[in-house]
């Protein structure tokens, strides 16, 4: 099979290597969204190149605001099957005719009316974590996986953590946030684990406050803190995923993040063991490996089949 690949290279780029090990040649025409008049003169050029390919697959985080009117030309324009990676802000009205897409799970309900081949695809990491963390020097370290502020979640969790603070000895440290009274490590939550081991080796445990609905960045993070060996403490949508895979306490009030936070500050042997449990369900239920043969098994089928 012979693809033809429009991206700005985030999403599509680690999934290469699979397509080239399963015998699938690729062009990859890297696409700008800075001015609408050079994404269009790219878009008529990937139309003009898509005649000697088997299927076209556009990461859609290029241009949102795009007319309607234009995605469905330029769509049509390219004559070959058509895949889309649906950017999770697109409008499901603006979507042109394609035969396939590819959706994180927050949007696949938003798709699953449409007679079109859908793949839900979760969030994936490129493998886990080697380095096993290590005790504090002085008492215990927690992590606090920020995006932006933390203004939301302190007035109800800093009390909570003033409560332990009475037992236990613990400083805060937030991961890939700022904070003006808290130290904060400077985490690349999309990097690989293995360039923040360094700093994961220096915690004891995660705290993850989430909401009912699903995250999908703060979902890789927790996967991240979880395939570095740290046991959770999380709410919400986290502290079901945490549960399920028995590497920490899930906490909907006051009291169960109470008893989370005490049990793995106070057991050495329970961290360790929960810790091993997020490992080892990320090696075996979220690597990119484990899905890139149904993903490419996908591709074929709008293609057509393996050519």
């Amino acid at each position: 099979m012979k693809l033809l690949l429009l991206t700005q290279g985030r999403e599509l780029s680690p999934w290469l290597p699979f397509l080239a090990a399963r015998g699938h040649t690729f062009t990859v025409l890297p696409l700008a969204n800075h001015r609408k008049a050079w994404w269009l003169a790219q878009r008529l050029v990937a139309c003009s190149r898509a005649r000697g390919h088997d299927l076209v697959i556009i990461e859609d985080q290029l241009l949102p605001g795009a007319p309607v009117w234009l995605e469905r030309c330029l769509g049509l324009l390219c004559g070959r099957p058509l895949v889309y990676w649906v950017n999770p802000a697109r409008r499901l009205g603006s979507l042109p005719p394609c035969h396939g897409l590819v959706v994180d799970p927050r949007f696949e309900h938003e798709f699953s009316t449409l007679d079109i081949p859908v793949y839900t695809l979760p969030p994936v990491l490129d493998r886990v974590g080697l380095q096993d963390p290590q005790a504090s020097l002085q008492g215990y370290t927690i992590g606090w996986p920020l995006h932006g502020n933390r203004t939301e979640t302190w007035p109800w969790l800093g009390p909570i953590l003033e409560e332990v603070a009475k037992t236990f000895a613990i400083q805060l440290v937030l991961l890939g946030g700022q904070d003006q009274l808290k130290a904060s490590f400077p985490i690349d939550h999309q990097a690989s684990p293995g360039r923040n081991d360094a700093h994961y080796a220096k915690l004891d445990l995660i705290m993850a406050p989430g909401g009912p609905e699903v995250d999908v960045e703060q979902e890789r993070v927790l996967l991240r803190c979880m395939a570095a060996g740290l046991p959770v403490v999380a709410s919400g949508r986290s502290g079901e995923l945490v549960e399920q895979a028995r590497a920490g306490y899930g906490a909907d009030d006051d009291p169960s993040w109470l008893f989370g936070l005490r049990k793995l500050l106070g057991d050495v042997e329970t961290r360790r063991v929960l810790g091993d449990n997020g490992r080892a369900w990320v090696r075996f239920n979220r690597t990119r490996v484990l899905f890139a043969s149904p993903l490419i098994d996908f591709l074929e089928k709008c293609a057509g089949g393996p050519t």
